[in-house]
């Protein structure tokens, strides 16, 4: 595949990132698959678990002595998919949302509290539940309802439409506020992964770290501006 995709220039790039669509494609339909079976039965009890496993192995091609390492992994990941976001938490998060951070943490607007406006105060699970994400403080960000819908559930910024995320070139300053929201997170998403990568912080903290969103900027420009030429930046 890397030979394959020399002549993009990004060889190594749109690997990892085919690598990264695959495993979270995969993740997906196993935690859908297990909630679904879950919810059947109405807890996780021993039928369950042994449907769950019989779905491991009719959807991935694995030795039968893997399953339990597997299950291991998905089990607490369906659990986490069935949860909400407790009222407790609400109040938390709203509270610490008020005091100290009462911006968007995906496109740095001030958020309001008393509306259901575009920037209104909502919750966003950082991995979104329905790819295992806890519905707990450690997982929870504020987000404007805009970009609270505009995320959905997409996990990682390989998931966005990358391919198609293309700017232009020679971008003015209006090019670059009129990017789609989904440039943005894209953006965004990759920067914190490398940085909850290299500095070992959960991918929450690496959000924090980065700080309040501003545009992203242009890395290079002498060629087009897509998602692997644009660089996040803090306001």
């Amino acid at each position: 595949m890397a030979i394959a995709l020399v002549p993009t220039g990004r060889a190594e790039i749109w690997v990892d990132a085919v690598r990264e669509m695959t495993a979270l494609h995969l993740t997906r339909r196993l935690v859908c698959a297990g909630v679904v079976i879950v919810g059947r039965r109405g807890e996780f009890d021993a039928v369950a678990e042994r449907a769950v496993q019989q779905l491991v192995l009719d959807t991935m091609i694995v030795d039968y002595f893997v399953v339990g390492d597997l299950m291991r992994r998905l089990e607490p990941a369906i659990r986490s998919a069935r949860r909400t976001i407790s009222p407790t938490v609400r109040r938390e998060l709203e509270g610490f949302t008020r005091r100290e951070m009462p911006y968007c943490y995906l496109c740095g607007t001030d958020l309001t509290f008393d509306d259901a406006g575009p920037t209104s105060f909502t919750i966003d699970h950082v991995w979104p539940r329905a790819y295992g994400g806890d519905s707990e403080p450690e997982n929870l960000l504020p987000a404007c309802r805009s970009c609270n819908n505009r995320k959905g559930l997409t996990p990682s910024w390989s998931l966005y439409p990358v391919q198609a995320l293309v700017a232009g070139f020679e971008l003015e300053h209006s090019d670059i506020m009129e990017m789609p929201k989904e440039m943005r997170f894209a953006v965004q998403s990759r920067a914190a992964a490398a940085h909850a990568a290299a500095t070992s912080v959960s991918l929450k903290e690496a959000f924090v770290n980065l700080g309040r969103p501003d545009l992203p900027t242009v890395i290079d420009i002498s060629v087009s501006v897509d998602v692997f030429n644009l660089d996040f930046a803090a306001k």
